[in-house]
């Protein structure tokens, strides 16, 4: 595993959510990467897994693109990274199958999950999160 990388990644990720923080309104957006990133290197996800945790929100939530991913890392990366950015009207379970099809994506889709359910949600984002694992890990 090329540690540079990886570091690479969270440099990029801290940068891009910079003035971000989480819905609390207080927490450093970044926290939730970081909290991804861990969750994969726990399940057994490789450099390409973490480095795209700790990317995943970075097209969506900030003016990264797909270019500058592919630049800096590679095409498998930025694919990935597009595989989980959700698209303006798209709805939640298309989502979710576009990043299933992808296998990076779907590792990193898997840990986002668990993440969120880790970090005090609502009923509502308990049945979405519980949902969206069940279509992640089903063959």
């Amino acid at each position: 595993m090329r540690k540079e990388r990886i570091e690479l990644a969270r440099e990029i990720a801290t940068e891009c959510h910079r003035q971000q923080t989480r819905k609390d309104g207080v927490t450093p957006y970044i926290v939730h990467p970081e909290k991804v990133a861990e969750i994969v290197e726990k399940l057994g996800g490789g450099e390409q897994e973490i480095i795209v945790a700790w990317l995943h929100d970075t097209i969506e939530d900030s003016g990264m693109t797909h270019a500058r991913l592919v630049e800096s890392f590679d095409l498998a990366i930025a694919d990935a990274v597009v595989a989980l950015t959700h698209a303006d009207g798209e709805d939640y379970p298309t989502s979710i199958l576009r990043a299933k099809a992808n296998p990076i994506a779907r590792a990193v889709k898997i840990a986002d999950n668990l993440a969120n359910l880790s970090d005090t949600p609502s009923t509502k984002q308990v049945a979405k999160y519980s949902a969206s694992l069940i279509e992640l890990l089903a063959p």
